[in-house]
């Protein structure tokens, strides 16, 4: 006797197709890019997921006030930095290689605070890549 629920079985490959199609739609959202170009078009980034790839200078990892693990550092391109930041710790040293997934701002304010040109990866990714 086959006791198996077919609609269940259905809501489950949905369920899967949809969870797919969702992060198809993320990898495709973002725009790969250089650190030059969004400096040099700084308007036509402002708000975008950006993947941005190269190298770690200025890494500092620290805990705010109310005790939340962030980092920044700048990514080296190859002719111009940009500055990133992200909530949590990460394993990253100057010098390693990393591919970054983040909103860009050209603009942001944080209380009385306000950052220029930065990337925050906190809802993307930053990856260490082999080799410096």
């Amino acid at each position: 006797m086959n006791t198996s629920n077919p609609l269940s079985h259905r809501n489950k490959v949905l369920f899967y197709l949809l969870l797919f199609i969702t992060s198809l739609s993320f990898v495709l959202a973002q725009t790969k890019t250089t650190v030059e170009s969004i400096l040099e078009n700084p308007d036509n980034y402002d708000g975008e997921l950006v993947e941005v790839v190269g190298k770690v200078e200025n890494f500092k990892s620290k805990v705010s006030k109310r005790g939340n693990a962030y980092i920044t550092f700048d990514l080296r391109g190859e002719s111009a930095s940009i500055t990133v930041f992200s909530f949590g710790r990460f394993n990253l040293s100057n010098g390693d290689r990393v591919k970054v997934v983040g909103y860009f701002q050209k603009e942001k304010n944080v209380g009385r605070y306000t950052f220029y040109n930065e990337i925050d990866a906190t809802d993307g990714s930053i990856t260490k890549l082999k080799g410096k």
